[in-house]
């Protein structure tokens, strides 16, 4: 065979190839292009149909054949309707086994939709964005519902799940701004992440027992008042039930080990709270703005309280600390208005404003703590009695300060401190001073002030440094009262001093003087 004659054959062959191709992907008998028909698929081993596209329909109801020139309709296949906006009812036969992808996503005036007990899996998206769909009857038989499956169904009212769903994806009903109830499956195991996120009007819900996971912002921005966690549930992710500004009570699980970050931030509504011995940390932000909070329970078992756990929870008046607590982090419980405090033997860590504006008159730093990164009693007005216990290894108290003993630096002071002038104080530590007097002299011997300092001595008219000062950190001093800084060395010993260049306030109009 010559060369022509080869390249001939070759182009015969790829051009019989495509036919071929052509025919799988769209049949000979297919309905395209026939009047008010939708366009179906063959599949490959010429069993069954799919549904692909709206083809030449022409009604607002759709009505899916169960089958096709002897063969069954068995899918409405990805992206087959998405878009059709023209669409207000379908008809699914119970011939159908899967709804594909997309399959009738953003159909905006698809107002019902009953899904046969045929259909073993909605995919993903399936009905995304059906702004107007207000019905939806799901049959027993349905086993998983894909992520976003009814995501922005904005007039969707209600929802029941059948007990043969044992699968729901991420977002499936997310924003679903009218949803007011939801059934879930009992066969459930995990209720995915954002299921219902920002479903505003959710307020009643049942979590079956059985469920052992709640996923990551699951309810967070429902309109739920109560809820019942059951014990099956071991696991209930970040900002699960977060900014549920209508949740005045919850039940937590007996087997929960951790309540996580941001779990029930800004529960507005949110009044008491048992926390069920078995979990040892409490993390960030977990009831952080939850302004009704007016009691709550922590167990032993409890080791840490991550920072801003209860911050801003200002109704929280009498909180008991138990024994068994190692770490309180960062703002714990800042702005809390607690009037009384104990920390027990078992801390070793408090963290920086833990316990700020507090309403507390006294406290005592017991013995096992060996580390405060920062004052943690910053705006504690009432605060005339500041102690370390004594057999405390790391630091001791004076004249209500708390004092490290090796590095000589001023952690915590009080309105009542008096800061010891016998040269022991080396460093003044950050955020360190507060108080709303006037004039406040750094004794002699001090080398550093760090950073924010005095930031929370808003008062301050007159500030007296000492000779021995190298080193002023950023924003020590942040009073717009201030009128005269007077340092006890030279201009010239001033000028080698270390000093951030927003040492002071911007606002701060004073006078400079020097005394050496």
């Amino acid at each position: 065979m010559n060369k022509k004659a080869i390249i001939g054959y070759s182009l015969f062959a790829v051009a019989v190839a495509a036919v071929c191709i052509y025919f799988v992907s769209i049949p000979k008998n297919t309905v395209r292009g026939k009047k008010n028909s939708l366009e179906l698929t063959i599949s490959q081993d010429r069993t069954c149909y799919s549904v692909t596209s709206l083809g030449t329909y022409e009604d607002a109801n759709v009505v899916v054949p169960a089958e096709y020139s002897g063969l069954p309709v068995t899918e409405i296949g990805n992206n087959a309707f998405r878009g059709c906006s023209s669409i207000t009812s379908v008809e699914i036969p119970d011939s159908v086994t899967k709804i594909g992808k997309n399959a009738f996503q953003d159909c905006s005036r698809l107002t019902d939709v009953a899904i046969p007990a045929s259909v073993k899996e909605i995919d993903e998206s399936a009905f995304s964005g059906c702004l107007s769909l207000k019905s939806v009857t799901l049959s027993d038989g349905i086993e998983t519902i894909g992520g976003y499956a009814f995501s922005r169904c904005a007039s969707l009212e209600s929802i029941v799940i059948p007990d043969s769903v044992t699968v729901i994806g991420s977002s499936a009903f997310n924003e679903c701004n009218a949803l007011v109830s939801a059934k879930l499956s009992d066969r459930l195991k995990v209720i995915g992440s954002n299921m219902f996120l920002n479903c505003s009007l959710l307020e009643d819900v049942e979590i079956p027992d059985g469920v052992t996971e709640i996923g990551q912002g699951a309810f967070s921005r429902c309109g739920i008042t109560n809820i019942v966690i059951p014990d099956s549930v071991t696991v209930i992710g970040q900002e699960a039930f977060s900014y549920c500004e209508e949740l005045t009570n919850i039940q937590l699980p007996k087997n929960l080990e951790v309540i996580n970050m941001d779990t029930f931030i800004s529960c507005t509504s949110l009044e008491s709270v048992d926390i069920p011995d078995g979990v040892t940390q409490i993390g960030w932000h977990a009831f952080y703005c939850c302004y009704s909070l007016s009691s709550v329970t922590i167990p032993d078992s409890v080791t840490e309280i991550c920072a801003f756990a209860f911050g801003t929870c200002s109704s929280l008046k009498s909180v008991n600390i138990p024994y068994g607590i190692k770490i309180i982090g960062d703002d714990a419980f800042n702005q809390c208005m607690i009037e009384e405090l104990t920390i027990p033997e078992s801390v070793e860590s408090i963290s920086y404003e833990a316990f700020m504006i507090g309403t507390f008159s006294s406290v005592e730093i017991p013995k096992n703590v060996k580390e405060i990164n920062g004052s943690p009693f910053t705006y504690c007005k009432n605060l005339t009695d500041l102690r370390v216990d004594e057999e405390n290894e790391v630091y001791y108290s004076v004249s209500n300060c708390i004092i490290e003993k090796e590095s000589g630096t001023l952690i915590a002071a009080c309105p009542a401190s008096i800061i010891p002038n016998d040269g022991s104080i080396k460093v003044i530590g950050s955020m360190s001073l507060c108080g709303d007097h006037e004039t406040l002299t750094i004794p002699d011997g001090v080398k550093e002030i760090q950073d924010r300092a005095a930031v929370n001595c808003r008062k301050l008219k007159e500030i007296t440094l000492p000779k021995s000062l190298e080193t002023i950190g950023v924003s020590v001093f942040q009073s717009d009262d201030i009128e005269r800084v007077l340092y006890m060395g030279t201009e010239e010993e001033w000028n080698e001093i270390e000093k951030a260049d927003q040492w002071i306030g911007d606002s701060a109009d004073f006078e400079l003087v020097f005394a050496g």
